[in-house]
């Protein structure tokens, strides 16, 4: 049973916040940890102490997440470059080492899903044509990950429980392929939301009706609004105050509801 009030974002460390989550009590982890625009941009932190962390991360959300239930991460490799110089001197892999790190751990790996972005979201492509020499190429990083790993045996369900959970044939073949593309959302106030047309269909897909979604890193609320949208309650946290408060905002104005 989960002691934390549900439909609710914590604005609180999620390593804090995820502890007081009791063995087994979340039915699917959806997140997006920060890492386009992260500490190590300005050399805050070092990768491997990011690592670190997204690892303690990892280790509380199995723990947390029901036999049979879902942890997903939407990653991507990350342009590193100097400080202050800000030029480019090569790629944090952060999509394989959270993968590595998620097989290691025992979970099974179930998808690789490329969420593809217009070509306009990037601009790398810019120093091949200023160079345009052979060991300069750098193409637009026009792509991210979404890895989905299971944790322990897939779940059984029932007959009736499989009918309730139906997916509309029209809807489903919108996403028939490992290949997801659609646009990013342009946001003021946090650097690097994904769509909650994205975070339904993953809520949708590897959910049932009236189960409980984590998001570590709520961000701008995506994961909570897809969520009850799609018949979930949610539960999540963000230590960043003004995401916090934005998010808060943003489900009241779109759903009509407090948190």
């Amino acid at each position: 049973m989960i002691i934390m009030e549900l439909n609710k974002i914590y604005n609180e460390d999620c390593l804090t916040g995820i502890k007081k989550l009791p063995d087994n009590s979340i039915d699917l982890i959806v997140t997006s940890p920060e890492y386009d625009g992260a500490p190590m941009w300005e050399n805050k932190i070092s990768y491997a102490d990011y690592l670190t962390f997204q690892e303690k991360v990892i280790d509380e959300c199995i723990r947390v997440c029901k036999d049979g239930g879902f942890i997903i991460y939407n990653v991507s490799q990350m342009t590193v470059n100097s400080y202050p110089a800000k030029q480019t001197i090569g790629v944090y892999p952060i999509h394989l080492n959270i993968g590595n790190m998620m097989w290691a751990k025992g979970l099974t790996f179930r998808e690789d899903i490329i969420w593809e972005k217009p070509d306009g979201y990037s601009n790398r492509f810019g120093v091949s044509i200023n160079h345009p020499y052979s060991l300069c190429y750098a193409p637009n990083q026009t792509t991210e990950h979404i890895l989905v790993f299971r944790k322990g045996k897939k779940k059984t369900v029932t007959k009736e429980l499989q009918e309730e959970n139906k997916i509309d044939l029209e809807f489903l073949k919108k996403y028939r392929s490992d290949v997801w593309r659609m646009n990013g959302i342009k946001d003021d106030i946090h650097p690097a939301p994904y769509p909650v047309e994205l975070a339904k269909a993953l809520i949708v897909f590897y959910s049932l009706k009236s189960g409980v979604v984590l998001d570590p890193f709520m961000g701008n609320g995506t994961t909570a609004l897809a969520a009850r949208i799609s018949g979930r309650s949610y539960i999540g946290f963000e230590l960043n105050e003004v995401y916090f408060k934005n998010s808060e905002n943003r489900i009241r104005n779109e759903l009509g509801m407090f948190i």
